[in-house]
């Protein structure tokens, strides 16, 4: 019962923490499209800096997960040395 209540938890987070967050999606793209027209630079950099935020997350939770399976690894090494 209580894994299932964190499922539900969880899932009405992040159900609910996109919402916001697509909002932004049409006034980059309405952006992108002027700066495009004008031929100037600022598109480049503002796709430069959606693949920063992109990218950023996913190293984050690469670098915790990373942490997580060393530290497993440590202590699974400590737990069969202590049976041996």
């Amino acid at each position: 019962m209580k894994r299932w209540w964190q499922a539900l938890c969880l899932g009405a987070f992040l159900s609910t923490a996109a919402l916001p967050a697509s909002a932004a999606c049409p006034l980059c793209k309405a952006k992108a499209d002027a700066t495009a027209a004008e031929n100037r630079e600022e598109g480049k950099s503002l796709n430069a800096g959606i693949m920063y935020l992109l990218v950023m997350p996913y190293l984050l939770a690469g670098a915790i997960g990373y942490w997580w399976y060393v530290n497993q690894q440590k202590q699974k090494k400590l737990a069969d040395d202590l049976y041996e």
